[in-house]
This record gives structure tokens, C-alpha cells and sequence, in this order.
């Protein structure tokens, strides 16, 4: 619970006092607005403590002697929020002995979980477990292990594993894998977002492979089954336009071969 009523009696008791004027250390680091037309001499980066420190630096829209831009900061600020592993992002800028710092600082938040997973009726009960990390050594990447025992399929065991910015690039990474009894799938993914707002144009690819077994049924009772097996391939390509209003158009096109034995 957030002490509000402490924090208005601090205030009150506070403002009830009167105070001499605190000397000015001009030795000590004052806080300046972007803006302001200097260069950042200096980034540090704080309070991280799983989280690598390159991680936290690539969302940065600035780097070490660029001047300084309002509109990157607070964007910048924007990158690291919306990243679900890091919380109460900020990015102050100050001046420190004449030396302009960036100091970023984030909190890392809690990047587990364990799921369990249960469906069906008690004498036909299908389970699972999956477990999921989605600051998986503290590298930002996103890893899911899954298993589960289907009451009609069979066992099977899956696995998914995303990677953004892969090899330090813009785009991102993703597969996707599962071996069961009666089929497989696989994934794969690359896409470069929209990284920042400046950023004129967004591009993906996706291919993907499946094989499952599939069963119709006629009042409960089992009537066909048959292989379901697709393969399909897409692209997008997406263009950014506008400054204060954003309109980003989008091209998809699809292939895809199904066939059943």
C-alpha cells in the first residue's frame, strides 16, 4: 500500500517551515532540459542488475557525442518501457564538473514463470507444463519449453525462442519447433519494426511447416482421420509517412500449399 497519508504530512510539515537558503555547490551536478545544445560526453547506466548493460544501451536512440535531442530522449525513454523485463525507465540529462551525462536508469523486473496446463474431463484429462524466461540471460531474448500430454493425440514438446536485434542487427529473430506423436511444426521469422519514429520503413519475413493428424467425429464417435500438412511463406513491407500523424500502409502477400492424404 503507497504511504499517500505520510507523504501530505511530510508536505504540510514541510511547507509550515522556513528554511535559510542552501548554499550553491558549484562543484555539484545540476540538472539541464533537452535542448539545451550540448553534446553528451557521457551514458551511464544504473540499476540493472540481470539485465547486460548493452541490452539496456541499444534502445537508446543517442550515443556519446551527439547533441542533444528532446525528442530522441524521450523516446528513448518510450524503448525501454515498453520492454516487459525492465520497469520505471528514465533518462535524466545533467551536468557534472562541465561534462554533459545521459544517466539512464531502469529497474529490472521479474522475467519467469511456470505454467501449468489442464483440459478435458477427469477420465480423459490432457496436461502440460511450459516454463518461460523472457529476459533469458539477461540478453533481452525471449525462450519457451513446453510439454504436454493430449488425452487423443499423444504426447509432444515444443519450443520457441525470439531474438531481437540479432547479431546487434535491427532485425529480429524467431523460431519455433514441435515434435509430437502425430505431426510436427516449424517456424521461422525475421522482422525489422519500426525502431524509432524517424524510421521510414518496416519489413518481415515468416516460413512455416505443419503436419497434423487430424480426426472428424459423429455424435462422439470417431468417423475419419486424415493428414493435414501445410507450407507457407509470406512477406510485408510497410512505409512510414507523416511526422505528428502517422500513417504506415502495409503489403502482405501469402503463399501457401495444403494438401490432405
Amino acid at each position: 500500500m503507497r504511504p499517500q497519508s505520510v507523504a501530505v504530512l511530510l508536505a504540510a510539515a514541510a511547507a509550515s517551515l522556513t528554511l535559510p537558503p542552501a548554499a550553491v555547490d558549484a562543484a555539484a551536478p545540476t540538472a539541464i532540459s533537452p535542448g539545451h545544445g550540448a553534446r553528451i560526453d557521457t551514458v551511464v547506466i544504473e540499476g540493472n542488475t540481470r539485465t547486460r548493460t548493452e541490452i539496456v544501451r541499444r534502445e537508446l536512440l543517442f550515443d556519446v557525442g551527439d547533441l542533444i535531442d528532446s525528442s530522441l530522449v524521450a523516446e528513448s525513454e518510450r524503448n525501454l518501457r515498453r520492454l516487459p523485463y525492465l520497469g520505471n525507465a528514465r533518462v535524466d540529462l545533467r551536468q557534472d564538473a562541465g561534462t554533459t551525462v545521459a544517466q539512464v536508469a531502469v529497474d529490472d523486473l521479474y522475467s519467469r514463470a511456470l505454467s501449468p496446463q489442464f483440459a478435458g474431463d477427469l477420465d480423459e484429462l490432457s496436461y502440460g507444463l511450459s516454463g518461460l524466461d523472457y529476459n533469458f540471460l539477461g540478453r533481452g531474448q525471449t525462450v519457451e519449453l513446453a510439454a504436454y500430454r493430449d488425452a487423443v493425440s499423444g504426447n509432444s514438446a515444443s519450443a520457441y525462442y525470439h531474438v531481437p536485434r540479432f547479431r546487434r542487427s535491427d532485425v529480429n529473430a524467431t523460431l519455433l519447433a514441435r515434435a509430437g506423436e502425430e505431426g510436427h511444426d516449424l517456424g521461422l521469422g525475421l522482422s525489422r519494426p519500426f525502431r524509432a519514429l524517424s524510421d521510414s520503413w518496416s519489413f518481415g519475413l515468416a516460413l512455416t511447416r505443419s503436419r497434423e493428424v487430424r480426426r472428424l467425429y459423429d455424435r462422439e464417435r470417431l468417423t475419419a482421420r486424415y493428414s493435414d500438412r501445410i507450407d507457407q511463406g509470406s512477406i510485408w513491407l510497410s512505409h512510414s509517412n507523416g511526422s505528428r500523424l502517422k500513417l504506415r500502409p502495409t503489403i502482405s502477400i501469402s503463399v501457401s500449399d495444403r494438401r490432405f492424404a
